[in-house]
């Protein structure tokens, strides 16, 4: 689909932590407030900061005591901390109510519609949301909202310095059958939804926010930030050009490190109207075919990047900086932070399994080393029984495939420390899958089809055992004629090459382990031959794990029967 026929908004909570500790201290709004984390003589590092205080010359990254010589009346909001760790959960239950505002308003005004699927929304980050508004404006007759709602939603226009009054006439006065004033009216008419979600978010929560315009993620983005805070402003396509003349290369999307600069430097070039100056073919010369076709459509406003349906976050992650002296050149330091992160982790996993009913099946374990860079590393989470594992399992097993070696740590120390949980699975398909594998794990057999062929994988001598003329074994027994045995890939079994098979094939699980019990039993009887003594320590043991093995099967059984609706308590 053409960029131009794409509605694409972008909603972006302003200044997001200091809303969220005023609405907790509501003598503070519209006074000069800041963020900072993390406690200390000079009053800790500032992380978000109020068009207010903005006013004073504040800026993020500025120390505590830095900022009030400032502003001196300016009040300074602090994060708390939890084992030597800022806890922000305070701002992501925060962002949580934003978004379920957001859905609930998408639901009802389809619901009005009677249609489904019309608005996609995408969780872009713990304050700012992707909406693709085409479906639902295409949905509707084309027609102007009234100048005034649109006025009082606080809608601006970026399209050479024209007012909202102006660009209205244009559409009263003029034919409306040319395609490219169509989809500025569409733009209009996506505005009157947005205003009146900003309206039900503020409402709800006590947030205000901005929003963005336009006909793609880059082009919705820059004009959000246009005329913050608190507005909504409009970018059609024909004012991408001009804007582009003032707009810096590092203030688009994906231009904002290392590539813009490198753009910038290779060019010799400010502005994005200056970068679509720059001929294909010299792009070409400095970037591969993909990057300078990329890079050429973002020059002429073009973003083909599309609107994913992401309503949860893809991960769940917390880090940790260790600058200077502070860096972990100890096994037993990373350890334990390794413990720390995993324990704030661990109880967000938790609370979200709760609330989304889904489980990571992924750790991404994140370092940093002034030797090795950042590195990334991979550490499946064992989710085979329907739930998490212990924490203390998980980091037992980060320590033990990342960071076995203590001596490279003392010679390259670590820097920076991030886990995020991630590749998420829906919590009925996981019992499902749990369930199918234990299944899988048993398999219907004839028991004396079963123990002939154990007798013939046995030496043919033994002290213990003869399989010379040995007669077969009767249904006497008070094992089944069938039963469900252990498969090939039961997990119980070790690992063995092909050259000692038979070797390994009676000790390898519970259940060979039961039937060779009886298999002995039965050959040292003479009188009853299918009795086996159960006070045996070695039967009551293989009993015990069978026994936990059926509890397993059916406890899954039962929680899969529930979730289907078809057990009811």
């Amino acid at each position: 689909m053409a960029d131009r026929n794409r509605i694409v908004v972008l909603i972006d909570m302003d200044c997001f932590y200091v809303q969220c500790e005023q609405r907790l201290e509501s003598d503070k709004w519209l006074k000069p407030c800041v963020v900072a984390q993390y406690n200390n003589w000079q009053g800790g590092g500032i992380i978000a900061v109020n068009y207010e205080a903005r006013a004073y010359g504040i800026k993020r990254g500025m120390m505590g005591d830095q900022a009030k010589k400032l502003c001196p009346e300016l009040h300074i909001f602090r994060v708390p901390d939890e084992n030597g760790k800022a806890k922000l959960d305070k701002y992501r239950d925060a962002s949580a109510e934003v978004f379920q505002v957001i859905s609930d308003f998408i639901e009802e005004q389809e619901k009005s519609m009677d249609l489904n699927n019309l608005v996609i929304l995408e969780r872009a980050s713990v304050d700012e949301a992707f909406l693709d508004l085409t479906k639902l404006i295409d949905a509707k007759p084309l027609m102007l909202p009234e100048l005034e709602d649109l006025t009082n939603f606080n809608t601006k226009l970026e399209f050479n310095n024209q007012s909202l009054n102006d660009w209205f006439d244009q559409f009263e006065h003029h034919n409306i059958d040319n395609r490219q004033q169509q989809d500025n009216i569409r733009l209009i008419m996506a505005s009157m939804f947005v205003g009146q979600l900003r309206q039900q978010i503020f409402e709800q929560t006590e947030f205000k926010c901005s929003a963005g315009i336009s006909h793609n993620k880059m082009l919705s983005k820059l004009a959000c930030g246009l005329n913050k805070p608190n507005a909504q402003t409009i970018l059609p396509m024909i004012a991408v050009s001009s804007l582009f003349k003032r707009i810096d290369i590092g203030d688009v999307r994906l231009l904002g490190g290392k590539l813009g600069n490198q753009i910038k430097t290779i060019f010799n070039i400010q502005t994005m109207y200056q970068l679509s100056q720059v001929n294909r073919f010299t792009l070409n010369e400095k970037f591969d075919n993909k990057t300078a076709e990329w890079l050429n459509d973002l020059a002429n406003g073009l973003d083909n990047e599309p609107v994913s349906d992401r309503r949860l976050t893809k991960s769940i992650g917390c880090g940790k900086n260790f600058r200077g002296k502070m860096a972990l050149c100890k096994q037993s330091d990373v350890n334990q932070w390794i413990n720390s992160l995993l324990k704030e982790l661990y109880e967000r996993m938790m609370k979200d399994k709760e609330m989304n009913q889904r489980l990571a099946r992924l750790m991404i374990v994140g370092y940093y080393t002034a030797g090795k860079g950042h590195c990334h590393r991979s550490i499946p989470i064992d989710i085979t029984l329907g739930d998490y594992p212990p924490a203390e399992r998980i980091a037992s097993d980060i320590m033990r495939q990342l960071f076995s070696k203590p001596l490279i740590i003392i010679q390259d120390p670590i820097q920076n420390l991030s886990l995020a949980a991630t590749k998420f699975l829906d919590t009925t398909k996981a019992i499902m899958d749990s369930t199918a594998k234990i299944e899988k794990f048993f398999q219907k057999i004839d028991r004396i089809t079963f123990i002939g062929q154990q007798q013939q994988q046995q030496p043919k001598s033994s002290k213990n055992h003869s399989t010379i003329n040995q007669p077969p074994i009767q249904s006497k027994s008070p094992i089944k004629k069938s039963i469900q045995m252990v498969g090939k890939k039961s997990p119980m079994k070790n690992k063995s090459n092909n050259n000692n098979k038979s070797s390994t094939t009676v000790q390898s699980n519970t259940l060979d382990r039961y039937l060779q019990q009886y298999q002995r039993q039965s050959t040292s009887k003479t009188n009853n031959d299918d009795k086996i003594d159960l006070n045996d320590p070695h039967v009551r043991q293989i009993n015990r794990e069978m026994n936990q093995l059926l509890d397993s099967f059916f406890f899954s059984k039962i929680l899969c029967m529930l979730e289907n609706g078809t057990l009811k308590i």
